[in-house]
């Protein structure tokens, strides 16, 4: 049985919750867990308004773990739900050395977003 640990970080707009989490074949379980309240102003409405307040509230967080050393240095966290888009398309015969490019045309038709503010990735399902 192989053994994973991950740290899992979420952040929210009022909260902070660090845990530690051991992974096996057929279980998880928590090693630490530790949460932190966010002063108003730092995160709106899953945006981060205040980076160097953030970031000092998760150095603070991290230090507060040193009383219950964290084992594991894989960091695992995920945007909030409100600033993902997720899509199927298809795409037309092409050339795959255009395919970036065409998928963020279909990215920027998808989502009401600036282009400066895109940020995507995708995946291939088949071909």
């Amino acid at each position: 049985m192989l053994n994973k640990k991950s740290i899992g970080l979420d952040i929210a707009d009022r909260t902070m919750e660090l845990a530690e989490i051991e992974s096996s074949d057929s279980d998880f379980k928590v090693l630490n867990l530790i949460s932190a309240n966010l002063s108003e102003g730092i995160v709106e409405n899953g945006q981060i308004k205040d980076k160097v307040k953030l970031a000092e509230a998760v150095k603070l967080l991290f230090s507060d773990a040193k009383s219950k050393p964290l084992s594991s240095r894989k960091i695992v966290f995920a945007l909030p739900e409100s600033q993902v888009f997720l899509r199927n398309f298809a795409l037309g015969a092409h050339d795959k050395k255009n395919r970036d490019e065409l998928a963020r045309r279909e990215a920027l038709l998808s989502v009401p977003i600036r282009e400066d503010d895109l940020v995507f990735s995708y995946r291939v399902i088949s071909e």
